[in-house]
């Protein structure tokens, strides 16, 4: 199984339907709408903010909805928190991803899910550039919609 990462753009009257009940079935159906990162959410964390994992706002925002479903509850990034999110990808590209991903410092870190010395380096890169594409996708159509952004992590 393992640790997963749910996230999607919600506009603030979907949001606020599910604030006024956030029984965990609808939160969760929420966010299992959109974009599913699988185990990849920490490497695309890493490769987009060039930070230690968890030292950066991008993977959970500054509110929470519901009640603690798997691993906390979901988490709100606010339109303010995902316009400023998209501003910090200025210059983070593709390349420039590819050029971050370094398996032994991804694994010397201990960047989840660990199997950065056990698979085919070109193929985690594929996949990693491609959840870190993912999310910034997520997040810039997001702010181009003045949405919030919804996560979990289960």
């Amino acid at each position: 199984m393992g640790m997963r990462y749910f996230a999607a753009s919600v506009s603030a009257d979907v949001l606020a339907s599910v604030q006024a009940d956030p029984e965990p079935f609808r939160v969760s159906e929420l966010v299992y709408g959109g974009l599913d990162l699988d185990k990849n959410w920490a490497v695309a964390d890493v490769l987009i903010t060039a930070q230690p994992l968890g030292s950066s706002p991008l993977l959970f925002g500054s509110s929470s909805l519901g009640d603690d479903l798997w691993y906390g509850p979901a988490s709100v990034h606010s339109p303010d928190e995902v316009r400023a999110l998209v501003d910090s990808f200025v210059g983070v590209d593709e390349a420039e991803l590819r050029r971050r991903f370094d398996p032994a410092a991804l694994d010397a870190e201990g960047v989840y899910p660990m199997c950065w010395r056990n698979e085919p380096a070109d193929m985690l890169e594929d996949i990693s550039v491609g959840a870190a594409l993912q999310l910034m996708e997520l997040f810039r159509s997001a702010a181009a919609a003045g949405n919030f952004v919804v996560s979990l992590l289960e």
